[in-house]
């Protein structure tokens, strides 16, 4: 039984439970019953994702700032390479 025929026969099952009456009917929207987002679902969904740009920005900031320092010393020990060789 695939997922779609497991979550159809839930459906059924609960459908069936409240019809009988053995147990009081569960307060959902068709939205959650579903599995169709609702705007509330949506809005944290674009705040976690722009939340999670906003710390990849950061950590990608924090490695190259990391980077540029062994940059300039490569970029300085050249220089002093190629100096010497001047000199030489």
């Amino acid at each position: 039984m695939d997922d779609f025929e497991k979550r159809w026969k839930r459906i059924q099952d609960m459908l069936g439970v409240e019809a009988r009456g053995d147990r009081p009917p569960v307060v959902c929207s068709q939205r959650t019953l579903f599995g169709i987002p609702s705007r509330v679902e949506q809005v944290m969904d674009a705040i976690a994702r722009e939340d999670e740009e906003k710390h990849r920005a950061e950590r990608e900031a924090t490695r190259q700032a990391a980077r540029q320092p062994a940059a300039r010393q490569t970029a300085d020990r050249q220089s002093m390479d190629h100096q010497e060789a001047d000199r030489e």
